[in-house]
């Protein structure tokens, strides 16, 4: 499989996480069923929310260093609604309350310097680190 092609299925594997969070809100007729998931609501692992958080996180990362900023920003879109529809799962599996702000910190952290300032591209070094230190502590809970 091609990068282009690797891009593309990610890309789609995107947009049908995205469709899918929006048939959860539609089907329980409000935002906050969608956004505080029961137990029984979430997969029975962490590997597999930790899997998506971090491909899209993948995704926006190599479009910035490839220097493609509108597609980088349409991913960190997508991770940053993934997460608010989808970390009360983690919870429900264990992780702490604190944790979880934790990763919401260093996922904000990320996303932030991955946009930049807007009158300049991200400094690559930032968003490496900020990266890094997400990627680090979603294997963590592993």
């Amino acid at each position: 499989m091609t990068r282009n092609q690797r891009t593309n299925a990610v890309l789609r594997f995107a947009k049908t996480m995205l469709v899918g969070a929006a048939l959860v809100v539609i089907t329980n007729g409000s935002l906050l069923a969608a956004q505080f998931p029961t137990p029984a609501d979430c997969p029975t692992s962490n590997k597999d929310r930790i899997t998506a958080y971090k491909f899209l996180a993948e995704l926006t990362y190599h479009r910035v260093k490839s220097g493609q900023y509108k597609t980088a920003a349409i991913a960190a879109k997508n991770l940053d609604f993934t997460w608010d529809q989808t970390n009360g799962c983690l919870q429900a599996l264990g992780v702490s309350h604190e944790e979880a702000l934790n990763i919401d910190g260093l996922m904000d952290a990320f996303l932030g310097a991955a946009k930049g300032d807007g009158n300049a591209a991200p400094d690559l070094t930032v968003v490496s680190g900020a990266y890094k230190k997400y990627i680090d502590e979603l294997d963590r809970l592993k």
